[in-house]
């Protein structure tokens, strides 16, 4: 134990890009984390919603390079109930495969 420092047993609630939708199983502070992964020659983007409002975005468009990746993240404050989901843009793509280098976390920070 480190001197000064208080812990706290909260429960860690995660999520992954594939699934794309959390729903807050207490009212709380949440931190999320999103990251895309694609090629250079597509462009990608996804946003970040919590009921149906855009908070956040990370995207990509193409270049030169061989691959490129965005990430982003918010804290928010979610009553019990909310959702808050990854939307991959129209027309924009991010490659999947069994690497999972797309990720979309979160975390209960304290209750409310």
């Amino acid at each position: 134990s480190v001197t000064g420092v208080q812990t706290c047993a909260l429960p860690i609630y995660f999520v992954f890009l594939a699934q794309g939708i959390f729903t807050a199983p207490v009212n709380g502070v949440y931190s999320f984390n999103f990251h895309i992964f694609g090629y250079s020659s597509i462009k990608m983007g996804v946003s970040l919603f919590k009921n149906e409002q855009r908070i956040s975005t990370a995207y990509d468009h193409p270049s030169s390079d061989s691959t490129d990746t965005a990430s982003n993240s918010a804290l928010l404050s979610l009553n019990k109930g909310d959702e808050v989901t990854i939307h991959l843009w129209a027309d924009h793509q991010v490659y999947m495969s069994s690497n999972n280098h797309n990720t979309f976390n979160g975390f209960l920070v304290f209750p409310l």
